[in-house]
């Protein structure tokens, strides 16, 4: 979830009757990266109070839909990585003050907020699943050491160090 650290709005999490999303206070211009690989199928300005949003579509089950950015960057038919940058956070749309609304539907495209709209932070627990997991940083180890052996590579204590490190500084040691 790159949005775990960022400040949830209270009162605007998601519910299976209301809020169809999560929304995160967060300064007029943050980048917003991607949660997932996916390809972008909707950049507008959406008449239903959205603003600047911005879908993307895993290729097999959900769309992430994100709105209310000050810039669209993610182009409408490209394929984007986990990380890239999608936008910038504003308050486009109906909205009182900055900050992205992240929203997760079931199946290809916006048709209903309800019952289509799962909790972002399921989804996030469902991708961790299915990728492997997530497994403290100093455990990578063995991956550290087999990768640069095919590298023909040989790592120093404090190199290995710094990398599982690094790590946990870019990943928490999720896959």
């Amino acid at each position: 979830n790159p949005f775990a650290n960022w400040t949830k709005t209270p009162g605007r999490g998601w519910s299976a009757s209301g809020h169809a999303g999560i929304d995160y206070a967060m300064p007029t211009g943050t980048k917003i990266p991607s949660p997932l690989d996916g390809k972008v199928i909707k950049v507008w300005n959406s008449p239903y109070g959205g603003g600047n949003e911005t879908q993307v579509w895993d290729g097999a089950k959900y769309t992430h839909i994100f709105m209310h950015q000050s810039k669209q960057i993610a182009k409408q038919g490209s394929n984007i990585k986990q990380g890239e940058t999608i936008g910038l956070v504003g308050n486009t749309g109906n909205s009182t003050g900055p900050h992205l609304h992240w929203q997760v539907n079931k199946g290809k495209g916006f048709v209903r907020n309800h019952p289509d709209s799962i909790n972002p932070e399921a989804w996030v627990k469902e991708a961790i699943k299915a990728s492997g997991g997530s497994k403290s940083a100093s455990k990578w180890r063995p991956e550290i050491l087999q990768a640069a052996s095919k590298m023909k590579q040989k790592l120093s204590g404090s190199e290995i160090s710094a990398i599982i490190k690094l790590i946990q500084t870019e990943s928490g040691g999720r896959a």
